[in-house]
């Protein structure tokens, strides 16, 4: 593999990278976290994930029943004042080769926050949404 040419490890889970919702089409980048900055080789192309803070979910069960979770992420977000921004992944934290019962894989969704109103929480505090979501503290995240 190109990383392992560049003396370079896997440091993490394979993740698709989302620059925009999905609609009819649906576009998305597949890779790695690498131990180290990896040069383009062949059909590798290097990618920097966005840092910042983030929205993130935990869904159990097959893929095909991810869009729950997104849609309790997004109910989350509108509840708390959050504006998440556009681009999210996933991070397929079960391998299924390993795993053939999906009802067990677990797939890490983060989703990088724009903005929070922080008049809708005067507190500033965040909540924990129900489920395996947990949310971001508004205190530190940029007022819309």
């Amino acid at each position: 593999a190109a990383f392992e040419a560049q003396g370079l490890a896997v440091t993490g889970p394979p993740f698709g990278y989302y620059p925009r919702m999905p609609t009819d089409t649906v576009e998305v980048a597949a890779g790695f976290p690498v131990s180290g900055p990896i040069e383009a080789s062949g059909e590798v192309v290097p990618m920097e994930l966005p840092a910042g803070r983030a929205v993130t979910g935990i869904h159990v069960g097959p893929f095909e029943r991810l869009q729950d979770t997104y849609g309790e992420l997004l109910e989350w977000a509108a509840a708390e004042g959050v504006d998440l921004a556009e681009g999210m992944w996933e991070s397929y934290l079960t391998d299924p080769a390993a795993e053939p019962d999906q009802s067990k894989w677990l797939t890490e969704i983060t989703w990088p926050v724009r903005c929070a109103h922080r008049d809708r929480r005067p507190d500033g505090v965040g909540r924990t949404p129900p489920g395996d979501v947990f949310g971001v503290n508004s205190t530190t995240t940029p007022r819309c």
